[in-house]
């Protein structure tokens, strides 16, 4: 069974050093994934469907537990 429960990535954004200045030294982040939720259960296939950017594979990378989520849970 696979289980994503509310899961939230975000990344540091790219920036230069006139953003640096204007966020006085605090990194902006860019949210990839915010309250994602599903289910598959054993037997059950399942597809990821969505245009370039949304987050396939940053899910893929959590759920083989390469990186992980900011805040949720996932239960494989």
């Amino acid at each position: 069974m696979i289980e994503l429960c509310d899961v939230v990535k975000t990344f540091p954004e790219h920036y230069g050093i006139v953003n640096w200045l204007r966020t006085r030294g605090r990194v902006p982040r860019r949210t990839a994934i915010n309250g994602v939720s599903f289910a598959a259960g054993r037997g059950e296939l399942f597809g990821l469907l969505g245009a370039n950017g949304s987050g396939k594979s940053t899910i893929l990378r959590m759920l083989a537990g390469l990186i992980r989520p900011d805040a949720g849970a996932i239960v494989v």
